[in-house]
């Protein structure tokens, strides 16, 4: 009888804090053992902490944590077959050792922003560790790019074979779904959330999440429309509220929201009307989905990842046209008609992603390098 092959997947070190490389690791890890449990494949993962042994300064625990600790972790720990599941630590494969590896790319938005390819402010800096990390996808026996985009990029910008990079799409988790009237006036009591004002939901507070413009748009839309509408801030942070405003706004409350769990993410997407995602820039972007298969329309930027995965399910303009998706906004408030065909088309475009089908096109890869 053969002998199973051990694949391992590395995930970032504790000290990175990336949650949605956890997020990417725990669907497919879920749903590759169900695939793999009668197959030719074992399956093992690291999720490593590295004691602190410097002051908390200039990232340095960080940066030893990424190219030096863990590097020497994986050249003792490698198996056979592993997978690294962030374009970040393809670094790592500078010191494989007789093992075939699978790199996962989500983005290149340090580098692309750099290079002026995309908004210079979302990342100011050369990054040369950045750059070192990703001259490890030479080596890399396969490259997983979570879209066309990313591919596209990683093409252009590290000038690698496209016949070695598969396109494999994130999932959306079986979770989200549309609530039942009862479910939605329980999910909005949970959340304090039961006004009837036109509750319009951000998410995210970083730069390329483009928050300014969304405060800009709800401003407008004060201007231009007679419905009350209310701010709802996913992973949103007080000091940049301040930031956005002043006391001659209107829009001075927000309700700001931390560390929601994913059923409590479920609930706030039925809680709410919209979903405003006007990035600058994403690898894939995964809560317009998440919104759409909660049977919430969405409006976000016309970038070019979203024009691929979204297709005509999601209203879109340019991100930083707030007078544009203010107007869309104001179009679903006023025509009930138009939301409820964004809707049905929203929720029909969720269904063609699930980590199901991530994890079963990620399995042929491994049975096939």
């Amino acid at each position: 009888m053969k002998k199973k092959t051990t694949l391992k997947y590395f995930q970032d070190p504790k000290e990175d804090k990336r949650i949605s490389i956890d997020i990417y690791f725990n669907k497919i890890y879920e749903e590759i053992k169900k695939i793999t449990s009668s197959d030719k494949i074992n399956i093992s993962y690291s999720k490593y902490k590295f004691n602190n042994i410097l002051p908390d300064m200039f990232n340095l625990n960080l940066r030893i944590s990424r190219y030096v600790l863990f590097p020497i972790y994986f050249l003792f720990t490698q198996k056979r077959l592993n997978h690294i599941l962030d374009q970040s630590y393809a670094h790592l494969l500078f010191l494989k050792f007789f093992s075939k590896n699978i790199v996962t790319v989500h983005d290149l938005m340090p580098l692309l922003s750099w290079n002026k390819k995309i908004d210079k402010s979302i990342y100011s800096n050369n990054p040369l560790l950045f750059k070192l990390s990703l001259l490890g996808l030479k080596k890399a026996d396969k490259i997983i790019a979570v879209s066309q985009t990313t591919k596209d990029d990683i093409v252009q910008e590290c000038n690698i074979n496209p016949e070695k990079i598969s396109v494999i799409h994130n999932g959306v988790s079986e979770k989200f779904r549309v609530f039942t009237h009862p479910e939605r006036i329980h999910a909005k009591k949970f959340l304090n959330l039961m006004n009837e004002n036109f509750k319009i939901l951000i998410v995210g507070n970083s730069i390329y999440k483009n928050v300014h413009t969304s405060y800009e748009v709800i401003k407008r839309l004060d201007s231009i429309c007679s419905t009350n509408v209310q701010l709802i801030w996913l992973g949103g942070s007080k000091d940049l509220h301040d930031a956005f405003t002043s006391k001659k706004d209107t829009l001075t409350k927000v309700h700001i929201f931390n560390d929601l769990n994913e059923e409590e993410c479920v609930m706030l997407y039925n809680s709410v009307d919209c979903l405003l995602f006007p990035s600058l820039y994403e690898g894939f972007g995964l809560p317009p989905l998440e919104a759409m298969k909660c049977g919430i329309p969405v409006v976000a930027s016309n970038i070019k990842v979203f024009k691929e995965l979204y297709i005509d399910s999601a209203m879109m303009a340019g991100p930083k046209d707030i007078d544009k998706l203010a107007k869309l906004i104001k179009e679903l408030i006023e025509n009930e008609n138009h939301k409820s065909e964004l809707i049905i088309r929203g929720i029909n475009r969720s269904k063609s992603f699930s980590w199901k089908k991530t994890a079963s096109k990620l399995n042929d890869i491994y049975n096939g390098i």
